[in-house]
């Protein structure tokens, strides 16, 4: 069952709102709008970093779930219903949503996106399009393909670290160098899956893109459930000493901002650290990530990621500007009307997804509670 001791995290959760944020606003690629503008190109540096921050979806995800579920044997059953109630429902309006816009789109115009086949609406709707096997597909609302790897990892790797992880017992002495050593093998590993990034784009396989992000996902996955293994095994206690925490703070947000040679190694080297850190009430990350407009912004984060591509497609075709999809460039246009594109699309992102968290995603997850305590 689910421990009622567990204290909330903060600071993760704004770390996820953060790395939202940075998804949506590079999925707009705002420098194309401004094409002669160097202004622009160095202001997108940041939001450069889309693949990064799905794997720390990911690595926050792995965290949670052994937090939250790791130290009793689990109710599968209630653990099932809680990881459906938690992402399907606005997932799954998001998908139907898709699918009207497509069809009001052929009663005007007697078109249809190509992805939209009866195989890959039953992926979809399974959210099993981007597993490796025949019904790999892309996904109708582009970066939900994270989501379906996320329903995988909730089913098979989630059970399996939880059995492996019950035996052998080690010292708490002689896990934690154990444990630092394999999420820094983890971290390594991943970087060869991101240097395969560039060569995938251009080849355009799907299903090679798909084993891609598997590989990713369970890397990063596996990362988080051993931060919060440590974390436990040391008590929640800080890491390292403040001064460490404030250079690994500077060079974090460098890496991100700038993207100097090596930013990679960076973020590998410090996102486990950052993670830990933000679990740590102590922590000066901890204090710094859990101010209520970052903790705000990270209860929407779900619904950001889930609405900001329908969002953006329809602003794109009212504001008239081509490729709202990635990796298509946005087409140069008017400076007006791009800032006017951004700023509707910073704003009615934001309202949906409140709307979404508050009025949809939250009462259906206390309907399907409810409901669940009916049939006990």
């Amino acid at each position: 069952m689910i421990s009622n001791l567990r204290r909330d995290l903060p600071a993760q959760t704004s770390i996820r709102g953060l790395a939202a944020l940075l998804v949506f606003i590079g999925h707009t690629q705002f420098y194309a709008l401004f094409p002669h503008s160097e202004l622009a190109q160095w202001a997108f540096t940041p939001f450069s970093w889309l693949n990064e921050a799905v794997d720390i979806f990911f690595i926050l995800s792995g965290f949670i779930l052994h937090y939250v579920y790791g130290q009793l044997p689990p109710n599968w059953r209630e653990y099932a219903w809680a990881r459906f109630s938690r992402i399907y429902p606005v997932y799954f309006a998001s998908t139907v949503f898709f699918l009207l816009v497509a069809a009001v789109r052929y009663f005007l115009t007697s078109t249809i996106p190509d992805k939209i086949t009866t195989p890959n609406i039953i992926s979809n709707l399974l959210l099993i399009q981007w597993w490796p096997g025949p019904w790999t597909c892309l996904s109708l609302n582009y970066p939900t393909w994270s989501i379906s790897v996320e329903a995988f990892l909730y089913i098979g790797v989630f059970p399996l670290l939880f059995y492996l992880g019950r035996h052998p017992k080690i010292s708490a002495k002689t896990s934690v160098p154990i444990l630092i050593g394999t999420i820094y093998l983890l971290m390594a590993a991943l970087s060869v899956f991101h240097r395969q990034w560039d060569w995938m784009i251009t080849a355009s396989d799907v299903r090679f893109a798909c084993l891609n992000d598997f590989g990713r996902g369970i890397l990063c996955f596996t990362t988080g459930y051993l931060i919060s293994v440590l974390a436990s095994k040391l008590r929640f206690t800080p890491l390292v000493p403040i001064a460490l925490e404030i250079s690994m703070l500077i060079c974090f947000a460098a890496a991100v901002l700038f993207r100097p040679p090596g930013a990679l190694w960076i973020l590998l080297l410090l996102a486990p650290l950052l993670v830990y850190c933000a679990s740590v009430n102590s922590s000066l990350t901890n204090r710094l990530l859990s101010g209520s407009l970052l903790v705000y912004l990270g209860d929407l984060s779900y619904s950001v990621y889930v609405w900001h591509a329908p969002v953006m497609s329809i602003l794109s075709r009212l504001f008239h500007v081509r490729g709202a999809e990635v990796p298509t460039l946005i087409s140069p246009t008017n400076a007006w009307i791009g800032i006017g594109y951004l700023l509707s699309c910073l704003g009615l992102v934001l309202l949906v997804s409140h709307l979404s968290h508050f009025h949809f995603e939250l009462p259906v997850k206390a309907a399907i509670r409810r409901w669940r305590k009916e049939r006990a």
